[in-house]
């Protein structure tokens, strides 16, 4: 997906006065609000060619995030892709790769004249697919993906928009030397939130069409897990079903590395006797969007900067993030507003 095909709305906003990002271009009409992304030019308007070039979203996590937050990171770390491994448990922030590309994530700094809580708007912040944009795909994806109608492609095309995240990195106030960020707070916000994520599962990361397993003929655990017992590793966790006996194959229609099929002479995780047994899969520490307002909470002091990592990205755990991600479009229309005064 090409980041001209996005439309991206950001809005800090007084009132009805808002700042906003259309194609990855902001503009500022609020003479309340000032914005820069050096922390030393602060204006009304920032050009695109001052922002981060997105390129093709791909799928990204925020997996293991814990361990960056604990460190005070300066910018949000997304893990990539595991690769395909020989082991039974691949559950180590060393394991997945570091996604240095495929995301938007960009520093800017915000000003305010006045001391103010800042938070996200939860009735303007929408997450829309671009269904005019998703139908022109269509004749080319016919060729990509010949099992699929026209409607079950445009489906899919509109579905991704449910994987995508806002995520919000608040560092250090300008006039703030120390290196422990007295404001440091990771805000992640799921705005189709309605069933946990699970950071951890089983993948077909090669996409031959069959769940990866070890070099033991058992499928292969991928992502954040940990056992309940600490005297269990989480390879004791595991419970196992009887090795399948012929090749267990799936619909091509089911374009995700989620859904995929079984090797003949492999044995297969039962889930749900390994939770029995102290099996535990981290979930995504996001929010829903209408418990925004509630729970992010930024703090402005008056004209002193406040340093933020704003990041769209598709959270590669999300069920919903399929193939279709390369050609999806959609629109994303944030809106910052004021929470409360400070005092």
């Amino acid at each position: 997906m090409l980041a001209a095909s996005v439309s991206m709305t950001v809005a800090w906003y007084i009132g009805s006065s808002y700042l906003a990002v259309n194609n990855i271009i902001i503009g500022l009409h609020d003479k309340h609000l000032s914005i820069s992304t050096d922390n030393e030019n602060f204006k009304d308007f920032i050009p695109d060619d001052e922002l981060m070039s997105v390129g093709k979203f791909r799928a990204v996590s925020t997996m293991f995030c814990e361990d960056w937050i604990e460190r005070k990171e300066p910018v949000p770390v997304f893990k990539g892709s595991f690769g395909t491994s020989t082991r039974n448990v691949v559950n180590s922030v060393e394991d997945a790769n570091r996604a240095s590309s495929g995301y938007f994530s960009q520093e800017i700094f915000i000003k305010c004249d006045s001391d103010v809580y800042l938070t996200l708007d939860t009735e303007k912040t929408v997450f829309e697919f671009d269904e005019e944009g998703n139908l022109a795909q269509i004749q080319e994806l016919r060729e990509k993906y010949p099992g699929l109608t026209d409607d079950e492609i445009l489906f899919n095309l509109n579905n991704v928009v449910k994987s995508l995240r806002i995520s919000l990195l608040v560092l250090n106030d300008s006039d703030d030397e120390s290196e422990e960020f007295p404001d440091y707070a990771y805000y992640i916000v799921d705005p189709f939130k309605d069933k946990i994520t699970y950071m951890g599962g089983i993948l077909d990361t090669d996409k031959d069409g069959f769940y990866d397993y070890s070099r033991d003929k058992k499928e292969v655990l991928y992502g954040q897990s940990h056992s309940s017992n600490e005297e269990k590793t989480v390879e004791e966790c595991l419970v196992y079903k009887d090795p399948t006996e012929n090749d267990e194959e799936v619909s091509t229609k089911e374009l995700t590395c989620f859904t995929s099929g079984n090797k003949a002479g492999v044995s297969k995780i039962d889930f749900e006797a390994s939770f029995a047994n102290g099996l535990i899969l981290e979930e995504e520490r996001s929010i829903a969007l209408e418990d925004a307002e509630e729970e992010i909470l930024i703090p402005l002091k008056t004209d002193i900067s406040k340093r933020i990592v704003l990041s769209f990205y598709q959270e590669g755990w999300d069920i919903e993030n399929t193939d279709f991600v390369r050609y999806s479009q959609f629109y994303v229309n944030v809106l910052f507003k004021i929470a409360r005064p400070m005092y």
